[in-house]
């Protein structure tokens, strides 16, 4: 990369978005430097020279986790809807009750 290396754009990328996935493509094999790359929650790590089948299967993996947590995303919301539902009814119910 011209200006930063991966490392440093990863950080750049994590300073905005701590939940964005991120497939890192290195030719480095440091270990200081995967293990840096997974302490900034990087989704994959492929090496250089690319395998399209592996950069296929690591786009498909990031994108199941980006719908099962969007799916869950929703699920709560939805659960906190209903139960703020719940709770206005119950309240409603307790004000009709020491009404009478």
């Amino acid at each position: 990369m011209p200006v930063l290396n991966g490392i440093d754009m990863i950080k750049k990328i994590r300073d905005n978005d701590k939940e964005i996935p991120i497939i890192l493509v290195s030719a480095i094999q440091d270990i200081d430097v995967i293990v840096l790359a997974l302490q900034l929650n990087v989704s994959n790590f492929l090496k250089k020279p690319i395998i399209v089948s592996e950069v296929m299967k690591a786009v498909e993996n990031v994108s199941k986790l980006l719908f099962a947590g969007n799916y869950l995303k929703e699920q709560r919301e939805k659960k906190i809807r209903e139960l703020e539902r719940k709770e206005e009814y119950n309240s409603y119910q307790e004000d009709l009750a020491f009404s009478k």
